[in-house]
């Protein structure tokens, strides 16, 4: 749980900064990914507000996930057949 989770939050803060540098050089970058088709209309600036959020989102829980992977709903703690620990 957190391999797997460190490296989404790597992953997700390549994205950020990806977007982020993208954004500042006014670089239009739509593929299409998650729904939006693609495409920008003529003279259609990018916004990159909501991508940026929804990716440092990401980064937190995963951030989260690594620092506290176990819990109530832990699907390791499932899968290896043990209970997981209560807290006192």
């Amino acid at each position: 749980m957190r391999a797997a989770a460190a490296l989404s939050a790597v992953l997700m803060f390549a994205f950020v900064i990806g977007i982020a540098t993208a954004w500042a050089r006014g670089l239009r970058i739509d593929c299409g990914c998650f729904g939006s088709g693609g495409e920008l209309a003529a003279g259609q600036d990018p916004t990159y507000g909501v991508e940026l959020a929804r990716d440092t989102a990401l980064l937190v829980l995963a951030l989260l996930l690594a620092r506290w992977p176990a819990g109530r709903f832990d699907v390791d703690g499932l899968l290896a057949a043990r209970t997981p620990k209560e807290s006192s």
